[in-house]
């Protein structure tokens, strides 16, 4: 398992709270730390893996409920009024 693998394996127990908020204080570190500075590359690499559990759990939420997995509903169309056509 590569190091990326196990911090994305740990992100998973995070909530989203604490996701954002270590996604939010890395940004800054990152923005206030020299360009050259010698752990600039690892905090890249990690604040990179936090941005990609962001993006797959904001995926999931946005996901249509017609094709998330283990719906057994059926989406009902309304229109503009919430009135079904």
């Amino acid at each position: 398992m590569t190091t990326q693998a196990a911090e994305s394996d740990d992100l998973t127990k995070l909530d989203d709270d604490q996701l954002i908020g270590q996604r939010a204080a890395l940004r800054q570190q990152l923005q206030q730390m020299p360009e050259h500075h010698v752990q600039r590359a690892s905090l890249a690499v990690r604040y990179s893996v936090l941005t990609d559990e962001f993006d797959r759990r904001a995926r999931a939420a946005w996901q249509p409920a017609e094709t998330a997995p283990g719906n057994t509903r059926q989406r009902v169309e309304t229109d503009s009024a919430g009135q079904q056509p």
